[in-house]
């Protein structure tokens, strides 16, 4: 695959392997480890229903992952003007990278305020 820019999912990255035939292949996963989701040889149709099979479940519920991926789905978000929503994404895929584990309820604790304010800034 030619390097430039990917037209694949952010969170997508690769580990190339020298098989004993001399060829270089790359594997595919979603995610870093320890939770990184393997996908397959890249390039492959295996590699690509493991990838929107792994894209399309939905993160637990009761984290801010979970509400960004509600939001994401929603009919409010899907109505929005094209830019609106690739700006919006943007932000978003910020937000679950950093906050995505965290639950609910220690998002709304007092002391997350100066975090988030933080990390904002």
């Amino acid at each position: 695959m030619a390097r430039g820019k990917s037209i694949l999912p952010k969170g997508v990255w690769f580990a190339s392997k020298r098989l004993s035939s001399g060829e270089r292949v790359r594997y595919g996963y979603l995610g870093r480890p320890p939770g990184a989701v393997p996908l397959g040889r890249e390039g492959t149709a295996e590699f690509h229903a493991a990838l929107a099979e792994a894209l399309s479940r939905a993160p637990p519920d009761g984290t801010m992952a979970s509400l960004a991926y509600g939001y994401r789905t929603s009919r409010a978000f899907t109505a929005l003007e094209p830019r609106t929503r690739s700006d919006y994404l943007r932000q978003l895929d910020k937000i679950s990278e950093h906050f995505g584990s965290l639950s609910l309820r220690a998002m709304a604790a007092a002391t997350m305020s100066e975090h988030i304010e933080r990390w904002r800034d």
